[in-house]
């Protein structure tokens, strides 16, 4: 079996330049609109230590894609 080849390569300051650009996120990879066009999101806690938010997936309210993840302070990429 013949592994299929792939074209380019994948950069990830590459596609954080581009979501910059497109304007999804903001100079700290906080997310600042969706995909879809929505800037309204809601927050869904997934860690905490004792009472304090550890990590937390930010969704759109309006097609409910996942557009970023904060985790100790920092939005990921």
């Amino acid at each position: 079996m013949a592994t299929p080849a792939v074209s380019g390569s994948y950069s990830i300051e590459d596609d954080i330049k581009i979501r910059m650009e497109k304007g999804f996120i903001d100079g700290t990879m906080k997310p600042i609109k969706c995909e879809c066009g929505s800037v309204d999101f809601y927050d869904k806690i997934t860690d905490r230590i004792e009472s304090a938010v550890t990590e937390k997936d930010r969704y759109c309210k309006k097609c409910n894609k996942l557009v970023g993840c904060w985790s100790y302070g920092y939005w990921l990429p």
